[in-house]
């Protein structure tokens, strides 16, 4: 049961009124809106905040500032290349050949993380789209 049907309950109890209820009610209810309001907009405050130092550290000329995004997105693609590419070409030819070889492994759930936090996905997405959140339409 969420919170609002649960002081919902409790409102109905305390107030026989059925018309001071239904304010009480209203006005949980704009308070729970608002509790959301100001959690999206705090959302989308960070979001233009990273957005801004995302643009400064793009154009900036020291490599070592405006590489590091390009530079991790390069080895997670060679990663992701070798998980699903290299290793079972070259576990297939290898097996054909008969040769034993200890390919390298690489731990594919920090891969995930990796990637998946460089390319911004996330669970975030999902919990926009269940509250109906219009931030990205």
């Amino acid at each position: 049961m969420g919170i609002f049907n649960l002081v919902s309950t409790v409102i109905d109890k305390i107030f026989p009124d059925k018309a001071d209820a239904d304010k009480a009610k209203l006005a949980l209810l704009e308070l729970e809106q608002k509790g959301e309001l100001a959690v999206l907009d705090a959302l989308k405050s960070q979001d233009a905040g990273q957005a801004e130092i995302n643009k400064v550290e793009a154009a900036s000329q020291n490599w070592f500032v405006s590489g590091w995004r390009p530079a991790f997105g390069w080895i997670g693609a060679v990663a992701f290349a070798w998980l699903f590419i290299g290793r079972p070409v070259v576990e297939t030819y290898c097996a054909y050949k008969g040769l034993q070889v200890a390919l390298p492994k690489i731990d594919s759930e920090g891969l995930y993380a990796l990637v998946f936090g460089i390319l911004g996905i996330s669970g975030s997405r999902t919990y926009e789209k269940i509250k109906g959140c219009t931030r990205f339409k």
